[in-house]
C-alpha cells in the first residue's frame, strides 16, 4: 500500500462506529502527523523505558540462541552493554550489529575495537556493511539490491540468481556461467542486506526480499550519494531501464524461447513486467534497440512472449487472439511504444491494416486505449481507419472510457464519427459514465446526440451513466443539452436508482428538480434502496419531493 493511500485508509479512525479500535504506527514524520493529528492521550512515543527493556531482551536471547555467537559467551556481558548504550531504541540497528559480531575475527582485541567503533546511525551501519562487500561480488550485490527495491512483485530465489546471470555489456545476453548455486550464495553477497521467506510446502517458491524497508529508503536516498558507497544508489529511473534491459536480453536469447521454461526461471517475469519497467525516454545505449529487436523476431522471441503473455486469455476459446504478422504493430501500439512502433512502420507500412485480434479490438483502438498519443498519431499518419470498429471498440468509444480529453480531441480532428450507432457502448455514454465532463461537452460541441440509446455497461443513456458516475456537473451538462426528453419510464427509474447506489445526494437532487418523476411505486423503490444503503438524506429528499408534488408544491 502507498503512503497516500495509508494515510487515507487510517480516517477510518474519525468514524463514529461503536466498537471500532484502530491502532496505527508509524515513524513521527510531519504529513503523518498532520493528516492523523492526534491528542495527547493518542500519541504514544516508543523511544520510552520499555522499549530500552525490550531491546535488552532481544540482545540477551539473540547472544544466547545463536550458534556463531556462542564463541563470544565470556564477553557476552560486555557485547550487551555496549549495543544497549548505542541503540537508541532501534531494532534494526542492534540487528545489524549482530552481522558484524559474527564476522568477527575471534580475537578479544578485534572484538574491543568493533565496540568501541560501533557506527552512530543507520546510514552510517549500512556503509559499512557495503564497504564490506567483496570486491569481486560487489556488481552482483549491486544489482540484486536494485532489482529487489524495483521489482513489480516478490522474486524467488531462483529468479534473483537468474537475473545476475545476464550480461548487459556491448551486446547483452544471458552467460549461464554467471550463476549463482542457491540461496546461501545470495546471503553472502548481500550479507545483512537481504531476507529469505523460505517456503515450507514448496522451496521453489521461496522469495527474497530487502532485509528492512529502512535499507531500501537508504539505497534510493541523496544521503548515500556523498558517500565511498554512491555506486549502490538505487536511481528509480536508471534501476528500470536496467531491469528492462535484461528482462529483454533474457527473452531474445534463442535457448530461452526454444526452450524448457523449468530451465529458465526468469521468463515468467520477464514476459509479464519488462513493459512495465521500459521508459523508451529513458536514453541508454542498448534499451530502446533490444525491444526493436523483439518485435522484430516475428517467429522467435516475440512469438514466444507474446503467446506466454497472452496466455491467460487464450485458455478462453470465446476471445482467442491468435499469432499474425500484425501482432508485432498492435502489442506495441498498445503498450504505447512509440519508437518501436514508428520502427515496425518504417519496415512495413502496411502492418496498420492488419485485422490482427478482430475480436479484441484493432490497433488503432488498443493504441487510443493505452493513452499514448504520439503512438496513435503515428498509426493516423499511416493511414489507421479512426472508426475502425472491432467488436465493441471503436477509438472515440475508449478514448473517452481513459478520461483523454486530448486523445478525444485528437480522433475528432481525424474525422471520428461522434455518432457511430450500432455499437455496445456510444462515445457520449463512456464519457458520460466516467463522470468527465470535458470531454462530454467537447463531444456535444461536436453533435453528439445526447439522447442515443444504446447496450452498455454504463447504462442506455448518457444521462443514466452520468448519474451512475456520481458526477452532479455531467449530470448538470447533460439536462441542459436536453437530455431526459425522450426519456422511457425505465429511464427515469434507473437514473436516480444509479444515483442512489452511488450516494450522490447532489444528482438525486438534479434529476428531481429537473422533472424525472415517476410514479408511487417506482419512488418507493427508490426510497427502499436508498435506506437499504443508509443514504438516509437521499431517502428524506426523495420523500420530501414526492410530498410536494403531490401538495402541488405547496
Amino acid at each position: 500500500m502507498a503512503r497516500g493511500e495509508a494515510l487515507r485508509a487510517a480516517k477510518l479512525r474519525v468514524w463514529s462506529e461503536p466498537g471500532l479500535h484502530l491502532i496505527v504506527t508509524s515513524r513521527d514524520e510531519v504529513d503523518i502527523r498532520d493528516e492523523l493529528q492526534p491528542t495527547h492521550a493518542e500519541d504514544i512515543s516508543l523511544r520510552n523505558e520499555d522499549i530500552g527493556r525490550d531491546i535488552s531482551t532481544f540482545i540477551s536471547d539473540h547472544l544466547r540462541n545463536t550458534r556463531r555467537l556462542h564463541r563470544w559467551k565470556s564477553f557476552h556481558d560486555r557485547i550487551a552493554q555496549g549495543l544497549i548504550e548505542r541503540a537508541d531504541g532501534v531494532f534494526r540497528w542492534v540487528e545489524c550489529q549482530f552481522t558484524s559480531l559474527e564476522n568477527c575475527p575471534r580475537s578479544e582485541a578485534h572484538l574491543e575495537d568493533l565496540l568501541t567503533s560501533l557506527p552512530r546511525s543507520l546510514d552510517e551501519t549500512y556503509e559499512r556493511m557495503l564497504l564490506n562487500i567483496d570486491e569481486g561480488s560487489a556488481e552482483y550485490a549491486r544489482r540484486t539490491l536494485t532489482f529487489l527495491c524495483c521489482a513489480k512483485e516478490p522474486l524467488t530465489v531462483a529468479e534473483v540468481i537468474e537475473a545476475m546471470a545476464v550480461e548487459l555489456g556491448d551486446i547483452p545476453r544471458l552467460n549461464t556461467k554467471r550463476r549463482l548455486h542457491d540461496q546461501d550464495d545470495l546471503h553472502q553477497v548481500c550479507p545483512g542486506l537481504i531476507e529469505v521467506d523460505v517456503n515450507p510446502d514448496a522451496k521453489e517458491l521461496s522469495t527474497v526480499r530487502i532485509a528492512h524497508f529502512s535499507v531500501q529508503e537508504y539505497l534510493e536516498s541523496e544521503r548515500i550519494r556523498q558517500q565511498r558507497v554512491v555506486m549502490f544508489h538505487v536511481e528509480t529511473e536508471k534501476a528500470n531501464a536496467e531491469i528492462a534491459s535484461l528482462c529483454l536480453a533474457y527473452l531474445l536469447e534463442p535457448e530461452v524461447y526454444n526452450g524448457d521454461r523449468s530451465n529458465f526461471p526468469l521468463t515468467v517475469y520477464a514476459v509479464r513486467y519488462w513493459h512495465r519497467h521500459y521508459d523508451e525516454n529513458y536514453q541508454t545505449t542498448h534499451l530502446p534497440d533490444l525491444a526493436k529487436r523483439l518485435f522484430r523476431d516475428h517467429n522467435g522471441a516475440l512469438r514466444n512472449w507474446i503467446e506466454q503473455w497472452n496466455s491467460p486469455i487464450l485458455a478462453q476459446p470465446s476471445i482467442q487472439s491468435p499469432y499474425d504478422d500484425g501482432s508485432g504493430l498492435y502489442w506495441a501500439s498498445k503498450l504505447g511504444l512509440e519508437t518501436v512502433v514508428s520502427d515496425l512502420l518504417s519496415r512495413s507500412p502496411t502492418l496498420v491494416d492488419s485485422k490482427h485480434n478482430k475480436r479484441l479490438g484493432g490497433t488503432i483502438s488498443v493504441a487510443v486505449s493505452g493513452g499514448n498519443e504520439a503512438v496513435v498519431r503515428l498509426l493516423l499518419d499511416n493511414g489507421a481507419d479512426v472508426n475502425s470498429e472491432r467488436s465493441w471498440f471503436r477509438p472515440l468509444t475508449t478514448a473517452p472510457e481513459r478520461s483523454n480529453e486530448a486523445m478525444v480531441r485528437l480522433l475528432l480532428d481525424n474525422g471520428a464519427d461522434v455518432n457511430p450507432g450500432g455499437t455496445i457502448t456510444s462515445p457520449l455514454s463512456a464519457a458520460a459514465g466516467d463522470g468527465h465532463e470535458a470531454v462530454v461537452r467537447l463531444l456535444l460541441e461536436n453533435g453528439a446526440f445526447v439522447n442515443t440509446r444504446c447496450e452498455s455497461r454504463y447504462g442506455s443513456t448518457a444521462l443514466i451513466a452520468a448519474a451512475r458516475s456520481g458526477n452532479a456537473a455531467t449530470v448538470r451538462l447533460l439536462l441542459d443539452n436536453g437530455a431526459g426528453d425522450q426519456a422511457t419510464r425505465e429511464d427515469l427509474v434507473f437514473a436516480p436508482e444509479n444515483a442512489v447506489e452511488m450516494g450522490s445526494e447532489d444528482v438525486v437532487r438534479l434529476l428531481l428538480e429537473n422533472g424525472t418523476d415517476v410514479d408511487d411505486d417506482a419512488n418507493r423503490a427508490i426510497v427502499r434502496l436508498a435506506l437499504r444503503t443508509a443514504q438516509h438524506g437521499i431517502a428524506k429528499l426523495i420523500l420530501e419531493h414526492g410530498a410536494m408534488q403531490q401538495g402541488g408544491g405547496e
